[in-house]
This record gives C-alpha cells, sequence and structure tokens, in this order.
C-alpha cells in the first residue's frame, strides 16, 4: 500500500513537470512555465487524490493488471474534475480563444501522470531494493 502511495506522490508531479516544459516553447517565457506548473500543481494532486486514487483502485480489483494504457486513460479521467472548475466559470474573450489549448494541455497532463503512475509502480514492483525501502526494511 505504501507503493501506491509514493506512485501517487511522485506521478502528478512528474505529469505536471513535463506538461510544464511543453508549454515553454509554447509561450517562449520562463513566467508562463512558473505559472502553469503553480496551477497545475494545484489542481493536480486534488484530481489525483479524489477521483485517481479510487479509480485506481477500482481498476485494480476489476481488471487484477493494469496496463499502461488503463493507467494513461485513468490519468485524463482525473483530469476532468479539474479542468471543470478552470474553465467552466469563465466566459470572456480570453476564455473562448484559450479553451481548446487549455483543455489540451490539462488532458496531456492528465495522460503523462498516468503513465508516469504505471511506470512508478512498475519500477516499483521489479526492483527489490525499492520494495524494501517502501516497505521500511532496508
Amino acid at each position: 500500500m505504501l507503493s501506491i502511495a509514493i506512485a501517487f506522490a511522485v506521478a502528478p508531479f512528474i505529469g505536471v513537470l513535463l506538461a510544464a516544459l511543453l508549454i515553454t516553447p509554447m509561450f517562449g517565457e520562463l513566467p508562463a512555465w512558473g505559472l502553469y506548473f503553480g496551477f497545475g500543481l494545484f489542481f493536480a494532486y486534488p484530481c489525483a487524490l479524489v477521483v485517481g486514487l479510487p479509480l485506481y483502485l477500482l481498476a485494480k480489483r476489476l481488471l487484477g493488471s493494469l496496463k499502461v494504457w488503463h493507467c494513461i486513460l485513468g490519468g485524463i479521467v482525473s483530469t476532468l474534475p479539474g479542468l471543470y472548475f478552470v474553465l467552466a466559470p469563465e466566459n470572456t474573450l480570453y476564455f473562448q480563444r484559450t479553451w481548446l489549448m487549455s483543455t489540451a494541455l490539462a488532458l496531456v497532463t492528465g495522460a503523462i501522470s498516468g503513465a508516469a503512475l504505471w511506470v512508478v509502480m512498475r519500477a516499483m514492483r521489479s526492483n527489490p531494493s525499492l520494495q524494501a525501502t517502501a516497505s521500511g526494511r532496508a
């Protein structure tokens, strides 16, 4: 169970970090990177815990073994509530021009976070020293 907690602590950070690095060339400014990274973390962790963790536990129980595409799809689905809270209250000209890009970036962030979750879980399962460290036996 500790390995799940570690994976859910690391995966949203990795997803937002990589997505923020992806957005930097789009805007060409470092402040845009920091803004997206900060807002991304603000929404990524609650979405991962409120939607992603129950979804992961349900999928794990129903499917047994999860493939990478299961985790990517779960990451995308987990992003939807945060996306709603970011996009729903806006009806400005800026929103009308940027909603498609914001939606795409949020969904990519969720997909990257889901893939990162799968990679971290797989690494912890296949590496005995990581398993021992996670369980406190090191």
